[in-house]
């Protein structure tokens, strides 16, 4: 197995950008590494309600480990330690691509139909995989669905939950339109697609890349598809591997039920207009169903953490995890007990999955 490691960023003395915010609901901020110039997010645990998940940036950093070791396009999330706590760090995704933005699923969702609103409970229930594929083909980079295929089955093996409109993203060139609307805008980015994709946008932008010095014309597509978007990796994945348990109670968790209970943010659109969440499993059969390219994308996808899969690397990753992390920093550390909880929710999850590709 290729060594997978954590490292520790102390960044106590890196600059905070303060004018640069991000969403969701953990204490978080926006840092430049005064090495590499680059920006960092910083994340805790989520305080919810006077209850605090304190493994929750464990299970942030375990989730990308172990979604590397399976061969997923993860990002890479190390430990963070900031005015003497401990959380996760990950690199900007638009770190080396300049003059390109992060679209959010949200904004694909909203453009595609207008009564869809990310931020009312009452739309919730909108928020399905047949959706998601809607408003890729409206967009026009129906290629992106693969992304979320994987983007599936690597949720079922950690068991995240939380893969809601604004944790999945595309990668896309700035339309360089800062005094248009966002309604205008949303109508640009629907047509760029369109416009490089003709054949007069093809000939030229292949002529412009033979005058561009040290570069192949062989790499004619991959710019295609920079413009058209890129699948980012997959992020926050942290509510997974029971990090809302506290120690004591793992001990009499009933692992077979906790797997069986757990479902995919991602809902199942039904016949009627109440479409309920379902396990990561079924939502996986659902799709297969449907569609035979799907389904060859995610046998594919379950068939190489299968070849990958061996107890014993998987529990090398788990309980090396914190090792690099100070002994000032006990507190922080993951139990050895908890350690063999995830371990064994990893190889049921596995063993689960396995059961699928049999079907």
């Amino acid at each position: 197995m290729n060594q997978i490691n954590c490292i520790v960023y102390d960044i106590a003395d890196w600059e905070v950008w303060q004018h640069l915010q991000t969403g969701g609901s953990r204490k978080k901020k926006i840092v430049k590494n005064p090495q590499d110039n680059n920006l960092y997010y910083y994340k805790t645990s989520l305080y919810k309600e006077k209850r605090y998940y304190k493994y929750e940036f464990w299970s942030e950093i375990l989730a990308s480990k172990l979604g590397q070791y399976f061969g997923f396009n993860v990002l890479d999330y190390n430990i963070g330690i900031s005015e003497n706590e401990v959380g996760c760090i990950s690199k900007s995704m638009l770190s080396g691509v300049p003059n390109h933005e992060l679209i959010e699923g949200r904004q694909y969702l909203a453009g595609t139909d207008a009564i869809y609103d990310p931020d009312n409970k009452k739309c919730y229930d909108m928020y399905t995989f047949q959706f998601i594929e809607r408003a890729l083909q409206e967009y026009k980079i129906e290629y992106v669905i693969d992304d979320i295929l994987r983007t599936i089955v690597f949720d079922s093996i950690v068991g995240n939950s939380d893969r809601h409109q604004d944790n999945w993203s595309v990668i896309c060139l700035k339309t360089g339109l800062d005094n248009y609307t966002k309604q205008q805008i949303n109508i640009i980015r629907k047509h760029l697609n369109t416009k490089v994709s003709t054949l007069l946008e093809r000939v030229k932008l292949r002529l412009s890349i033979l005058f561009i010095p040290n570069l192949n014309s062989n790499d004619y597509s991959a710019i295609i598809q920079q413009i058209k978007g890129i699948y980012a990796p997959i992020y926050d994945s942290g509510c997974c591997l029971a990090r809302e348990f506290e120690d004591d109670a793992l001990q009499t968790l009933d692992l077979d039920r906790y797997i069986t209970k757990g479902v995919s943010e991602i809902r199942w659109e039904t016949a009627n207009s109440s479409h309920k969440k379902v396990s990561h499993f079924e939502l996986i059969c659902k799709i297969r169903e449907i569609n035979k390219k799907y389904a060859e994308t995610i046998n594919g996808e379950i068939a190489r953490v299968l070849r990958r899969y061996n107890k014993d690397n998987v529990k090398g990753i788990v309980f090396n995890i914190d090792k690099e992390l100070d002994a000032n920093y006990n507190a922080y550390s993951l139990p050895n007990e908890r350690k063999d909880v995830i371990c064994d929710i990893i190889d049921r999850r596995i063993n689960k999955i396995k059961k699928l590709i049999q079907l």
